[in-house]
């Protein structure tokens, strides 16, 4: 009997392991098929076509010299890359250490605190085949020996808006004036030109901008700025007749007009006057611009 009762005792003891090895075994199975079934999942989504996730966008070069990232910092290499400290491009540079209080000043003052060299005489009127670089460093130069009545940080702004973006947008406005000039007859006398509409323009000096280093040249579309705000301030034209004196084509009235109206009844009376012409000149194209418009001006501006 007692031998018999050794023999019960150890079948329980074993079978009491064997349990635990298979509630063991079973845990350690589970963990296998969550981690497989996790590692599956995320191989999937890796394998998706790149167009499904970028909805189009150019192709990533995903190489260990540029590579990409998303995290909280600046992009490189990327479709949508920014630099949060770019560097000026214009001939106006200005120190990033001063506050933009200090830069409220006109640009004449600004050539005098910096000790930069005043013209002396007049400044020659500018070629229309001049360099871009050529024409911005001239109407600055210009500018300050007119004493003309604009801060050097609105004109640093607008020098720098223009360079950021005359490629893309002048660029654009091109290809549509191409499309719709394809079933033009050669050598034909229609005019072509690119209207740049200044929304909330103020003085309206970045409008302009894109009127004097843009001029009607043989071939090549030239830009006419229509500027828009509520009120047509006094420096408007002070700064136009400056701008004139070394880009003669500003003197053309219909290089540049001022539309003191506010943005709905602008937007009125321009579609009025598209209805009334049938749509616009095939051979011209629009832009829409705005430098000014803070707050709720922004949504009326793309609206």
């Amino acid at each position: 009997c007692l031998s018999t009762f050794h023999q019960d005792t150890k079948m329980l003891k074993d079978g009491a392991r064997s349990a635990q090895s298979i509630v063991s075994m079973t845990i350690k199975l589970l963990l296998t098929l969550t981690l497989y079934t996790t590692t599956t999942t995320l191989v999937v989504l890796a394998s998706l076509p790149t167009r499904t996730l970028c909805l189009d966008m150019p192709p990533i070069d995903m190489s260990t010299s540029k590579r990409h990232t998303s995290q909280f910092q600046a992009k490189q290499n990327h479709p949508t890359s920014y630099d949060d400290s770019p560097a000026f491009r214009g001939p106006i540079k200005l120190d990033r250490t001063a506050s933009t209080s200090s830069y409220h000043v006109r640009i004449q003052n600004y050539y005098t605190q910096q000790g930069l060299s005043l013209p002396t005489e007049p400044l020659k009127p500018l070629s229309k085949k001049a360099s871009t670089n050529t024409m911005l460093q001239t109407i600055v130069d210009q500018l300050a020996y007119r004493n003309a009545p604009v801060d050097v940080k609105e004109l640093a702004e607008s020098m720098e808006f223009y360079l950021r973006t005359r490629k893309r947008l002048l660029g654009s406005a091109g290809k549509e004036i191409s499309r719709n000039s394809d079933g033009d007859e050669a050598g034909s006398s229609v005019s072509k030109f690119i209207t740049v509409y200044d929304l909330c323009s103020g003085h309206g000096l970045t409008g302009m901008l894109f009127a004097a280093c843009n001029p009607p040249k043989l071939g090549a579309p030239g830009v006419q700025a229509v500027l828009v705000d509520q009120t047509e301030p006094p420096s408007h034209q002070v700064l136009r007749t400056i701008l004139a004196e070394v880009c003669p084509w500003l003197s053309n009235d219909a290089s540049v007009s001022f539309a003191a109206q506010s943005l709905d009844s602008f937007q009125a009376t321009t579609t009025s006057a598209s209805d009334q012409d049938g749509g616009a000149d095939g051979s011209n194209a629009a832009l829409a611009i705005s430098t000014h418009a803070c707050g709720s001006l922004t949504d009326q501006v793309l609206q």
